[in-house]
């Protein structure tokens, strides 16, 4: 029977029938607004978490932003050169047909491509850093808040569970000494 059992428990550590000690009191008060003080600070670290998580979004999305502008400005670099050497080829009378033009066109295509994907696959990678640090963040945002909201109940939880062990304490302590 769950309430009976409630009762012999409220009676054990607020007194038997009376209003219980004040000591039982403050030390409940105490315990209550200990862990309203500690679901505060983790709150606090909870949010701290929510702002960080926030910076490292915006920083995968500056890193995006930089690689992006990293591949277009080798692009157009790629294109400037690849300009300059069709001058240089038609300056100097070579067609786009010959094996040597061709061979130098090709190769100047390949490096462009090697750059690009260079660039793009640590732009990826430093983009995918910063996410996985955002979502981390955010975890440990939410724990932080869960915990925070059970804390003042965790404290008033122990507390009773040490008066309990003090009431068993005391009640072995007299039926060994014979009280």
């Amino acid at each position: 029977n769950t309430s009976s059992t409630i009762g012999r428990a409220s009676s054990a550590i607020f007194g038997a029938g009376s209003l219980g000690t004040l000591g039982t009191y403050a030390s409940l008060g105490m315990s209550a607004y200990s862990g309203r003080l500690q679901g505060d600070a983790e709150m606090q670290q909870a949010r701290n978490a929510e702002i960080q998580a926030r910076q490292a979004r915006a920083n995968a999305e500056r890193e995006r932003i930089k690689y992006r502008a990293e591949e277009l400005e080798r692009r157009k670099k790629y294109i400037s050169d690849l300009s300059s050497s069709r001058a240089l080829m038609a300056k100097y009378g070579y067609t786009m047909q010959s094996p040597s033009a061709n061979a130098v066109l090709r190769k100047n295509r390949e490096t462009y491509m090697l750059d690009q994907n260079a660039i793009r696959m640590t732009g990826i990678d430093q983009v995918l850093q910063q996410s996985t640090q955002a979502q981390v963040l955010q975890g440990e945002a939410g724990q932080l808040r869960k915990s925070a909201r059970k804390a003042p109940f965790m404290a008033v939880g122990r507390n009773i569970q040490n008066q309990f062990q003090t009431l068993r304490e005391r009640a072995a302590t007299r039926k060994i000494g014979g009280n």
